[in-house]
């Protein structure tokens, strides 16, 4: 990839928001710990639109619009893009840039072109995962992890930014719910949210 092209990139994932509240933002415009209110006004604000604004029973908000608050420096001609937006008790968890080209060679493009920019970035994944004909890279940035996943199958490539503090708060607040005896249900994990039997990463690397 040519430095220019690094160079925007890195703009485009560094970039924040106006409403950061807890003192780092994230990619894609949006700062970690704002509400989804305060999130909303900016999605409004760039004249996009809503497709999904869902709950589920475990404190999780996922917003889903149209394209990005920012600008692509990516060739997006064909390609379907989304950003997604997941809030943990009324604060931003982690956002997705989703992206699903028609040809399944510009796939394979956009996935060189955010392996590098990412690896240019961050250094090498800590950790690469094949699951089926899934492929996850993972990098720890400060508090920050950050997961580029490629679904050939389904021609999908999603960099996922997820704030870690407010992670680890969930992960623990759903274990002494656990202790408690609230188990999670199998059922729904498996045939609503579609996530049981898969492996911890691609249950958080999912939308």
């Amino acid at each position: 990839m040519k430095l220019a092209s690094i160079f925007f990139l890195s703009l485009l994932f560094i970039a924040g928001s106006a409403y950061p509240k807890e003192g780092t933002d994230s990619a894609l415009g949006f700062g970690f710990g704002i509400s989804k209110k305060e999130a909303l006004e900016i999605i409004r604000s760039r004249g996009k639109r809503i497709l999904e604004d869902t709950v589920d029973s475990k404190r999780i908000r996922t917003v889903v619009f149209d394209s990005t608050a920012v600008d692509l420096p990516l060739d997006t001609l064909d390609t379907e893009v989304k950003t997604s937006l997941e809030f943990y008790r009324d604060k931003l968890l982690s956002s997705s840039l989703l992206l699903k080209p028609k040809d399944p060679m510009k796939q394979e493009e956009l996935e060189s072109q955010l392996s590098e920019f990412l690896t240019a970035r961050y250094g090498e994944p800590v950790n690469r995962e094949e699951v089926l004909n899934i492929t996850a890279w993972t990098w720890h940035v400060d508090k920050v992890r950050v997961i580029l996943s490629s679904d050939p199958g389904k021609n999908l490539l999603k960099v996922k930014y997820i704030y870690e503090p407010l992670n680890q708060a969930r992960r623990e607040e759903e274990l002494k719910q656990r202790q408690r005896g609230k188990p999670s249900d199998p059922a729904r994990e498996m045939f609503i949210e579609g996530n049981y039997s898969a492996p911890y990463y691609l249950k958080e690397n999912r939308q």
